[in-house]
């Protein structure tokens, strides 16, 4: 019997977000402390970073790497989709992407001002639920 790498249900949810690109708010319990925010796909992802580095000294250097990047996560276009449909349907999600992430810290949220991209490894995910901790 193998052990379970990650929750099927919730690689499912990830899947889903990448093929029809919306949003959902969840809560993650991770092996380094509970993260809030807004799950998304990984090219959402890579463009939110794009989005908080404009006008930084860091802007230029990572401006290719990100739009690299967003390319690689993008959505699958209706050309492809079919041939890869027969191989990659059960293909089991690596990582995880949220915008807005926030980290339960004692009894706040931080960061409190502007919360950032956040990307980890869904076998790190130990539990999970659809919408945000609240500390109020």
């Amino acid at each position: 019997m193998s052990a379970l790498k990650s929750d099927p249900v919730l690689a499912g949810l990830i899947r889903s977000v990448e093929k029809l690109d919306f949003a959902v708010n969840v809560t993650l319990t991770t092996t380094g402390g509970v993260v809030v925010g807004n799950l998304v796909s990984g090219s959402e992802w890579a463009k939110d970073y794009r989005r908080q580095l404009e006008g930084t000294p860091a802007a230029p250097f990572f401006d290719e790497l990100f739009e690299i990047l967003a390319g690689s996560l993008a959505t699958k276009t209706a050309e492809n989709e079919e041939e890869d449909r027969e191989t990659d349907d059960d293909a089991e999600p690596q990582f995880i992407h949220l915008t807005k992430a926030q980290y339960l810290s004692a009894n706040e949220l931080i960061p409190q001002g502007n919360p950032h991209p956040w990307r980890g490894r869904l076998d790190q995910i130990v539990a999970w639920s659809l919408g945000a901790l609240s500390t109020s």
